[in-house]
Parts: structure tokens; sequence; C-alpha cells
């Protein structure tokens, strides 16, 4: 299903390196997931490990990888401990569990460059601002690019034009410079080096370019450390010290590159230097050598304890991490993991005197943030509020500590309130599609219901035609009875999403199929879509309604149990249908409290509170019955059992 402008980075992150006491080079080959083909990679400084194809992105645990998003990824980044992303669906960023859109225009490069984020397409060359607003960068609008490299106090630009650096303020394009097209850009030992694929340029102090090494083979990638310039070839790894180019895996290191290679990351990392190198074919290779051999024995015992935690191991990580914390009772590192441990084991005391051990060490937002988790985990979602205020302030009013307030509101039902913080962010950041689609269920969970029409028919007007609240805008009309818009509104999703949205498409129109009680073409299209997506667990809901709108409450329970089987998780629709086959059974008691956590779930589908009002009359909840009677009365006047509510409504007050 349709991601909602979240790209899933659904996953907790995993330490993948067990350090060893020897010191001498290690080598390990990871055979990734055969079934695609990856094309770039990307390590960020806590080793979490990101693969990009054609199909989308992955996460890679140092056992298997995990698709997160179906779009494939054309650049990343990082930026104040936080990676972003460049993709045909905009540029977006990631924190914690998921990555939100702050810019719906596509990117190719990407780059952080003085604290603002840089992108090209064909369209030029453009910048992000502090509150994510897109800009233009003067003289690079319509200019073919083909490469940005954020190296030292400059942007390098390598376009139609040349060679051109940008100090954040003026731009000058580098003098025969024209034919030169740029892989990478290091700064070393007070140089600007700039490496074409098969040469090798210095720029000095007079912004003169010189040539001053043909490649012996053609250059993929680069990386620097702080004694050495590396350069991946399609068959081994060189260091360029200054002066010469040689060979980096020599003999002493006894090793064996069988495949070609494409892509490589360099990381020093917890006393080890971390070399990670993807091959052609999908393999990924790590090296590993210790740079510290002091600090080898905690740097060990950490990471194997940071590994047991991220593998639910919480006893055995605490164990190590009280050796530690005998020898340095200060050390945050060692607090605040401590603090997480006991979190997951629910000893929140604990946790918080380890939480705040490390945060008296070392102040800072993220314990702030943990601080916050931690109350969200204990149920004390108010604190976590008065901790999510304060992050918000002390970010400057960032997307994700706005969005961190909005959730944790919705958590505490507080939908004004959480509508409030929407607009507020909106009116500090301006328009953002994550905060919309936080909008949107706000306006309808306060039933706003004419604002929500106006900021519908604003969004699905909008020249950039996000797929995201088009569908959205379906389900609304189809939840209003206004099917005729509904079903416009289909036939344009696919004329314009079919390619990459049929299957989202195909659920709305069965939706408004199955709500028309056009049941003959509700069974074509179900059986389409069951031929061509027999995997989609809400596919099978979808069957179960069906089959319960035919009055096949046989058949219905099948579909039911075969969802519940595969362990969907419970949702309004799930729920509903349940409720009514409880109901058709006489298990009226079971039936009520099914129908009103669908209604919980989904307060805008006025047949739960229909049937749910049934249950209360039976159950002698007059007034409860009254109630949801009332609502139905106020916001569905196009429902079909409006007559019948009216009477009874009338009856009951």
């Amino acid at each position: 299903m349709i991601t909602e402008k979240r790209i899933l980075l659904i996953l907790l992150v995993f330490l993948l390196i067990q350090t060893s006491n020897v010191f001498a080079w290690e080598f390990t080959k990871e055979r990734i997931d055969k079934e695609d083909f990856f094309l770039d990679l990307y390590v960020d400084n806590t080793l979490k490990i990101y693969l990009s194809s054609d199909s989308g992105l992955f996460f890679y645990n140092g056992e298997k990888t995990f698709k997160i998003s179906e779009n494939p990824i054309m650049g990343f980044t990082s930026k104040n401990r936080k990676l972003y992303l460049a993709s045909p669906d905009g540029i977006y960023e990631a924190e914690g569990g998921a990555a939100y859109q702050i810019c719906p225009e596509y990117g190719y490069g990407l780059e952080n460059f003085k604290d603002r984020l840089y992108f090209f397409n064909e369209k030029g060359l453009f910048f992000l601002d502090d509150s994510f607003s897109i800009h233009t960068l003067e003289n690079f609008s319509n200019i073919l690019i083909d490469r940005i490299v954020a190296s030292g106090d400059y942007l390098f630009i390598s376009s139609s034009k040349g060679v051109s650096l940008f100090d954040g303020n003026d731009i000058i394009t580098l003098n025969e410079s024209k034919d030169i097209r740029v892989l990478d850009v290091q700064y070393f030992k007070d140089k600007y080096y700039i490496f074409s694929t098969d040469r090798l340029y210095v720029l000095d102090e007079e912004k003169k370019l010189t040539s001053i090494m043909d490649m012996p083979f053609e250059a993929l990638d680069t990386a620097k450390s702080e004694e050495e310039i590396f350069v991946l070839s399609e068959k081994t790894l060189f260091y360029f010290d200054g002066e010469k180019l040689l060979p980096f895996f020599d003999e002493s290191k006894d090793v064996e590159l069988d495949k070609p290679l494409q892509r490589f990351e360099l990381f020093d990392y917890a006393g080890k230097r971390n070399i990670f190198l993807l091959s052609g074919d999908g393999d990924v290779y790590h090296y590993m050598s210790f740079l510290d051999e002091e600090k080898d024995e905690f740097n060990t015992l950490f990471n194997k304890a940071s590994k047991l935690y991220y593998d639910s191991l919480f006893d055995k990580s605490i164990n190590i991490l009280m050796a530690l914390y005998r020898k340095d009772p200060d050390d945050p590192k060692v607090n605040l993991l401590l603090g997480r441990n006991y979190r997951e084991k629910m000893e929140y005391e604990k946790a918080q005197k380890y939480y705040s051990a490390a945060f008296r060490k070392e102040p800072s937002s993220e314990i702030i943030g943990e601080f916050a988790a931690l109350a969200v985990y204990r149920g004390d979602l108010e604190f976590a509020h008065d901790l999510y205020i304060k992050l918000n302030k002390e970010s400057g009013g960032s997307l994700n500590s706005y969005i961190r307030i909005i959730e944790n509101l919705e958590a505490l039902k507080q939908y004004n309130e959480a509508l409030y913080y929407v607009e507020e962010a909106e009116r500090h950041l301006g328009k953002k599609s994550v905060l919309s689609s936080h909008k949107i269920e706000m306006l309808k969970k306060t039933w706003q219901y004419d604002k929500l029409e106006v900021l519908f028919k604003e969004l699905v007007m909008d020249e950039r035609e996000d797929p995201h609240f088009v569908l959205s805008y379906i389900d609304f009309l189809i939840e209003n009875f206004r099917f005729r818009d509904a079903s416009r509104y289909i036939k344009m999703a696919y004329e314009r999403f079919k390619t990459r949205y049929e299957y989202d498409i195909l659920i709305r129109e069965i939706k408004l199929l199955l709500e028309q009680k056009n049941l003959g073409q509700a069974e074509e299209v179900i059986h389409y879509a069951n031929t061509k997506y027999p995997s989609e667990i809400f596919l099978k809901v979808l069957n179960a309604y069906y089959y319960l709108k035919m009055n096949n409450w046989g058949m219905s329970e099948k579909y039911i149990y075969a969802v519940e089987k595969q362990g969907y998780v419970q949702d309004w629709l799930l729920l509903y249908i349940k409720g009514l086959l409880a109901y058709y059974d006489k298990k009226y008691q079971d039936s009520m409290y099914l129908l009103e956590e669908s209604v919980n779930l989904n307060p805008v589908f006025p047949y739960s509170r229909f049937y749910l009002a049934e249950m209360f009359i039976r159950q002698k909840f007059r007034f409860s019955a009254s109630r949801q009677y009332k609502i139905i009365l106020e916001n569905w006047p196009k429902f079909e059992y409006y007559e019948q509510v009216y009477k009874r409504y009338n009856q009951l007050d």
C-alpha cells in the first residue's frame, strides 16, 4: 500500500561490527540480497548500512536486507545527525522510525553544504533554507548538471559550464574546465584534489586547476582519512598520499577480491577503520583494522553490549555494561545504553536513573528525547508532551520535533490542540506533506468537514499532484457518500498514477463498489485484484467485506480467519466486519465491544456507529445510542438509513 510520504525506516539500529582482540586486518564477505542489483551504498557514523537499487531502499543489519521504501534513492547525505534522502518523490528527512518529506521536488546528488541541503535535476540547482523552502541557485536555472560535491569551503558544481565553485555567496567557474566531468573532490593537506574518472587535478590558492596525474584505471569512487585519499577502481582499492597512487590491499593484508567493484564507504569508528565495498553483483565486502589499541577492550565490550541490546538480549547486555559502569560510573554512553536496556525491560525507575546520569555528564537533546520516549512507555503522555515542547524549543522548531508533539497529542486524543500545532508548524516551516496528512486526520476527528473539503481541494489541485492526497480525497468522498465524485477521481487516479499505485487505486474502487452495492462489478474487480496481488492482506479484509455484503457469513469468517492467522493488526474495517458477524451470531456483547473499537479507530464510518447504536439499545444504554444517532444525523445526511436513524433518535430523545 502507499507509504503516505513516509519512507518507512521502521527498523531499529543494528550494530554490524563485533570487534576482535586481534590487532590485525579482518576480512568478511557477506552476500546480500541476490534478488536485487544494488547501485549505491551509504554507511552513517553508527555503521547503519543502507543500499539502494532501482526498486527501492534497503537496510542491511549484517545478516539480511530489509526493504524500507519502494522508491529508488538518488542521493544520501547527513546533517545534524539526521539522514537525508533524495528520491523521485522529493527530499526526505529521516530520524528514528520514519522519514518525512521536506520538499516535493525530486533531485539528484544531495549535499549538505554550510548547513543547507543542495540538489539538482534537469531544471537546475536548488537549495533548501532552514524552513525547507526551495530556492534556485542563481545562474544555475535550466543548466545541465552532472555532479555536485561539498568539500572544504566550497560546493563544487560540475555542469555544462565547466567546474564551478560556490562559497555560499559567490560563484567562480574555473578556466579551461568545460571538458572536465567531476567524479569527486577531496580537501586534503590544505589542497583540493579533483577527481575525474581518468585524471586527477589539484586546485591551488589562486583557483588555478592543474592536472597532476593520469589515472591508471577508471576511478569509481573516493574517500579520505587524515593520512590518505582512497580511490576505488573496478578491481581494487588504492590510496593517494599526496604524491603517489598505490594499491591499498597489499600482500601483507592477505586480501583477494574476486568481483568487480562499484562503490565504497570508509569510516573510522570506535577505534577501528571500517571499509565497505559494494561489488557489481550485490556483495558487500567489509574490512576492519584497529586504530587505537588502548581503547579496544572498552569498545569491544561496549559494541558487544550494543549488539545484545539490539538483539533484545537485555540481561546479557546489562551484565556487560555493569562491568564497564563499575570502571567508570560517569561514562555517558554506558549510562545511556543501560537506560535503554532497563526501559525495554519496563524497569522504568532504573531507566530514569541511568538516563539522568548520562544527561548530567553530557546534556543533549538526544537524551531529552529518551526521557520523552520513557514517559510514553510509562503511559505518562502529559509529561512526554512537556518534554517534546522543550525539544521543539531547543531545536528552533524543527519538523520532526513538531511531528512528535502532534503524534503525542493524537495519542492523548487532544485533537484540537494537535491541530493547533499542525497549523503553528505550517506557519513556521511552510506547507509540508506530512503536516497536511496530520491536518487531514485532525480535521476529520474534530468534525470540521468544511475546512477539510477546502484543504483537499488545495492539495488535489496542487500542480505537484501528490498521489497520497488524491487517494485520501477519494476515501473522504466515499465516506461521505459522494459516489459520483469518488468515481471521477478514481478514473483520474488510474490515468495518472496507475503504473505505481494500481493496488491502492483498486482498493478504493472496491470500497466504492461495495458501498454502492454494485456487487457484480465489485466481484470482477476483486477477482482481478486477487489474481494480481494475492499476498496483500488488506485485500483479504475486503474479500471478507464483500462476502458480508453478499450475506455469505461463512466465507467472510474464513477470510477473517486467514487474515488473523497472518498476524494482521486489527484495523477499523476488520473490527466492523467481526462486529457484524458477532451480531448475526447473536453475540451482542462481543458485537458492541468490537463496533465500539471500530468507531474509536475510524470515527467517520457511519455504519459502525449505526450498528453500535443498535447494540447499545439492546444493552439498554439509551443515552449512548442517542449520542451515536445524533452524530450520524449531524454529519451524514446521505446515509442510507438516515430516515430510520431520525425516527429512532426522536423516539429516544
